[in-house]
């Protein structure tokens, strides 16, 4: 006997639809230097701040301005489209929480 499908939320599908759209960006070529961005806060900045003993604040400020850091390269190289002039659909609002998945998922 055949289980029923589930259905997803809405929300939840399209969330999957706009970080799947993003995470597509981020492997492009054109977007190499935001993934060098993340690749030197690892291999340089993450493990001197480890070795410094820095405080958990100061390790997310530094998180946070590489998070900054990476945004305002990514909307330089995918300039954001606003949709129905609401800044919470636009791309930069978009692409500003595909960063903040990206470096939650691989920094956390």
């Amino acid at each position: 006997m055949e289980r029923p499908a589930i259905k997803q939320p809405e929300k939840n599908i399209n969330n999957q639809s706009i970080f799947h759209d993003f995470y597509l960006k981020l492997k492009s070529d054109k977007a190499s230097p935001v993934r060098k961005a993340i690749e030197t806060f690892v291999k340089t900045k993450l493990p001197k701040l480890i070795r410094d003993g820095c405080e958990r604040e100061e390790q997310g400020i530094q998180v946070q301005e590489l998070m900054s850091e990476m945004e305002e390269k990514f909307n330089e190289i995918f300039p954001p489209v606003v949709s129905n002039g609401n800044y919470e659909d636009s791309e930069t609002a978009l692409n500003g929480e595909g960063i903040e998945n990206c470096v939650m998922k691989n920094l956390y």
